[in-house]
């Protein structure tokens, strides 16, 4: 696909079937009345093609969209439950600091009285 999308080929895709019908019709012995009833006929269906296409299009980009949010909102949940492992596992680990910190100073404080 292009850098655009994609979307230049589609129409162009388009026009140039329209371009092809009406040349045929134009080249082709009939009446004028009949060749512009398969005129209108042709651009009818082209027209019809097209609705469907974007219709089509349409359904695949809502549900593109639709797996694209779900999908942000399973890693922003997962990364809330490891923020907030990480966050439980660093106060758990300041807690022991503290403890022990704590413990030796009590020992520090205990073996300068025992030297008094």
């Amino acid at each position: 696909m292009s850098e655009r999308g994609g979307g230049g080929e589609f129409w162009a895709f388009l026009a140039g079937l329209f371009i092809g019908g009406v040349s045929v019709a134009l080249l082709s012995p009939k009446s004028g009345p009949e060749l512009r009833r398969e005129i209108v006929e042709g651009a009818d269906e082209i027209r019809s093609r097209a609705d469907r296409v974007i219709t089509d299009g349409r359904s695949r980009a809502d549900e593109i969209l639709k797996e694209g949010r779900e999908k942000a909102d399973k890693l922003i949940s997962e990364g809330k439950a490891t923020a907030e492992k990480v966050i439980r596992d660093s106060k758990a680990r300041i807690d022991e600091l503290k403890d022990s910190i704590r413990h030796e100073v009590e020992e520090e404080e205990e073996a300068g009285k025992a030297g008094d």
